[in-house]
């Protein structure tokens, strides 16, 4: 009838609906699962982690003299810890229990990653970048510590957790590789404030699609002892270990070569290039893991990922060189993306 909409169906009779089938939600085809509104809102996090990156590419960050900025290095890397070491286990069981709660903190991540590209407009060579950037750093850690947190109440069952993960991490792979050419080429034409303003419409449609999570409760019930009592089992605190040592490879490796590489011909090139080896050795790791799973245990599969770490760096060290380098920041992120989706089956 003209003028009824679909808002006015559930008014027509019994009658009119019976012999009628009635659509479970996921074959409605404007239904759109959790997981994929998770998906959605992760990759527009990882686009706008990575367009951050090449807008720091010129920046203060990466071209003053470490033993000059030692001292505020060191200092905001303390002030980046406090989060996690006081804030995060006082206030993280809370958020848990409130419904919505990490939909909420990845919402107010967003809302301050884009406050953040907006401050550092015009402030690329200036010493206030460091706590902007370090702050960054600290906000990355905590959408990724909450996103974390959805991705169990977002699939059917534990099985497809490894798979669920690995889809997640490629799927930022990805978007970082697609953004960067564009990304770059607004850097060199316009410059570093046009790339940060571009970093702050991404985060601003991250909100928009966060705002579109599913108000999980993620711990409705207080931890039982039993529950207390295997998180302290050694499986899960051997594992929590090697995943420290993997991320902080990662890190030292990361850093180290951001600072060596600019004494080198063609720096700049040589650290793009090690950056896109890392996203291209994180991809294959998000894809091999889940079949090396099927096969391994996770725990043989952790102990793996220290095993090629170690022996890469070793490998690298007799090496030598600029090329080797930028292969062990691949076998650093590749060991990392394996043992990161270990860990996770684990726990």
């Amino acid at each position: 009838m003209l003028g009824v909409s679909d808002d006015d169906e559930p008014m027509s009779s019994p009658e009119s609906r019976r012999g009628r089938p009635e659509l479970a939600p996921h074959q409605d085809p404007r239904y759109v699962s959790p997981f994929r509104r998770l998906a959605r809102t992760h990759a527009l996090m990882a686009t706008g982690d990575a367009v951050m990156a090449v807008a720091l590419a010129d920046s203060l960050f990466l071209s003053i003299s470490p033993d000059v900025a030692r001292g505020k290095v060191l200092q905001f890397l303390a002030i980046s810890f406090i989060p996690f070491a006081v804030v995060a286990p006082l206030i993280g069981p809370a958020i848990d229990k409130m419904r919505g709660g990490r939909r909420m903190v990845i919402s107010l991540t967003a809302v301050l990653r884009v406050g953040i590209a907006v401050a550092m407009i015009g402030r690329v060579d200036d010493l206030v970048l460091f706590p902007l950037a370090f702050a960054a750093l600290v906000l990355q850690k905590t959408y990724a510590v909450s996103k974390s947190a959805l991705v169990p109440t977002v699939v059917r069952g534990e099985e497809e957790l490894v798979e669920a993960n690995s889809k997640l991490g490629l799927l930022s792979g990805l978007m970082g590789a697609a953004i960067a050419i564009p990304a770059v080429a607004v850097q060199r034409l316009v410059g570093s404030d046009a790339t940060l303003a571009l970093n702050a419409v991404v985060f601003a449609l991250a909100l928009l699609a966060a705002t579109r999570l599913p108000r999980e409760v993620v711990a409705s019930r207080p931890a039982a002892a039993l529950e207390r009592l295997e998180l302290r089992a050694p499986s899960i605190v051997l594992g929590a270990s090697a995943m420290l040592a993997l991320r902080a490879g990662v890190g030292f490796v990361f850093f180290h070569l951001a600072f060596w590489l600019r004494g080198q011909d063609s720096g700049t090139l040589w650290f793009g290039l090690a950056i896109t080896m890392s996203v291209l050795a994180t991809m294959a790791g998000n894809i091999a893991a889940p079949m090396l799973r099927r096969h391994f245990p996770v725990e043989l599969l952790l102990i793996g990922a220290l095993g090629l770490l170690s022996v890469g760096a070793l490998g690298v060290a007799f090496a030598g060189g600029v090329r080797a380098a930028v292969a062990l920041a691949a076998i650093a992120n590749l060991a990392a993306a394996i043992g990161r989706l270990a860990f996770e089956a684990i726990l």
